[in-house]
Formats: structure tokens, C-alpha cells, sequence
């Protein structure tokens, strides 16, 4: 990002600005499913596609908020849409939330 009059934004700011999609993912203790989507989203956001913030929610935490949206655990959220109630396939998540195949080892 070009600084503007002299502007340097910070690093922080730089992130807050650069994210263009957001994609967090619900989910509790004791819950099977809700494994399997802590490991999806640690590999989601291992692949650090630029503009997306992948976040995970564990709605068992005291502070966390459970948006109306979200009545079974785990769901995946995209910009505030649900697109997945459960685990989808990594590839089809992968694909709705925009990340380039090429980003994806084998």
C-alpha cells in the first residue's frame, strides 16, 4: 500500500485494510466435527491467501458471541452468509471462499 502524504499506515492498520473476506468457523469442545474444523482451519489459514481473515470461534468460551445464524456447530461463515452447516469437503470450501487451487499443496 502506497503511504499517503507521508501516511505510513501501520501494520496493523495495513491488515485491517487489506482484508477483503472474512470466514469464521463456530465450533465447541466435545464435539467430533469441531476437531476436524479446527484442523481445516488451521490449513485454511496456513495457505495465507491475501484479503482473507479465517477465524475460529469457540462458542464454549465465556466472551465468545453466537451470531443468530448459528444454531449447530460446526458452520462456516463467509462474509456473514452461512456456507457450510457441518464440514464440507475441502476443496468445495476452498472454492467458495475464493482461494486459488494453485494455493493448495498435494
Amino acid at each position: 500500500m502506497a503511504p499517503m502524504m507521508g501516511i505510513v499506515p501501520s501494520e496493523a492498520t495495513q491488515a485491517l485494510i487489506e482484508v477483503k473476506a472474512t470466514a469464521p468457523i463456530y465450533v465447541t469442545e466435545g464435539c467430533f466435527g469441531c476437531d476436524v474444523a479446527r484442523d481445516l482451519a488451521k490449513q485454511i489459514a496456513a495457505l495465507d491467501v491475501p484479503g482473507l481473515q479465517v477465524t475460529l470461534t469457540d462458542l464454549g468460551h465465556p466472551e465468545a458471541e453466537c451470531p443468530p445464524e448459528i444454531f449447530a456447530v460446526p458452520t462456516y461463515l463467509l462474509d456473514g452468509a452461512v456456507v457450510s452447516l457441518g464440514n464440507p469437503e475441502e476443496s468445495s470450501l476452498l472454492t467458495q471462499l475464493g482461494v486459488p487451487t494453485t494455493s493448495v499443496g498435494t
